[in-house]
């Protein structure tokens, strides 16, 4: 709760309002008193752990919606109790939910596949060692991404036309992390080569592009 009274600011939370820390004016127009109730959402979902982890698990890919809206006393709707407003919610893009799963795909592709939804799908993910991906990830960490995209020029007989194939590597670590660093530096390294005729591009941990030149 932001308070302000005759130009002072003051912050308090719920708990101290209703404790009484905060002290009501008897007269909030001559005292000049406004009041800012803001509200922050936050969900916190529960989930399996790796034992019993499964790629279908939902997990929150949005951020949380709160819709308020003032009610008096006697919780009808209350036109002069001031303005309620909503600021668009964000979240981080990158978690170790999302990494876990593109590495399971990418071991899919390499006919390698994650086994769960039967009754000894633990025990098999043991004797293959499918278990090792999953315990390697962070699920409650934030993740950097580095992509690189590896293009190879050929003809596609027999029509002669020219044509590319194309990779797309992406390396993962932990954001903030020695691995991150390690990775940066040698991303732009690549990037500096005479060679490569190309940018570089990493997604942050809150989904928003840089460049790496």
């Amino acid at each position: 709760v932001t308070v302000v009274r005759g130009g002072v600011t003051y912050y308090y939370t719920i708990a101290e309002v209703k404790a009484g820390t905060y002290v009501a004016s008897t007269d909030p127009v001559a005292d000049g008193v406004s009041a800012t109730l803001t509200v922050e959402g936050a969900y916190v979902d529960t989930q399996f752990g790796n034992c019993s982890f499964d790629t279908r698990d939902h997990y929150e890919k949005e951020p949380v919606q709160i819709i308020m809206s003032n009610l008096d006393e006697t919780g009808e709707p209350c036109n002069d109790c001031g303005v309620a407003s909503r600021t668009t919610g964000v979240m981080a893009q990158i978690s170790g939910e999302t990494v876990l799963r593109d590495l399971l795909l990418s071991e899919r592709y390499m006919q390698m596949p994650y086994n769960q939804g039967n009754a000894d799908s633990a025990r098999i993910r043991e004797i293959e060692h499918s278990d090792d991906i999953v315990n390697a990830v962070d699920r409650s960490a934030l993740y950097v991404s580095f992509n690189l995209l590896h293009s190879v020029p050929r003809f596609n007989n027999p029509s002669g036309v020219f044509d590319n194939d194309q990779y797309l590597y992406t390396f993962y670590a932990v954001a903030g992390s020695a691995g991150e660093t390690a990775l940066d530096t040698l991303f732009g390294q690549i990037a500096a080569l005479p060679s490569v005729d190309a940018v570089l591009d990493t997604t942050d941990a809150c989904g928003s592009p840089c460049t790496i030149s």
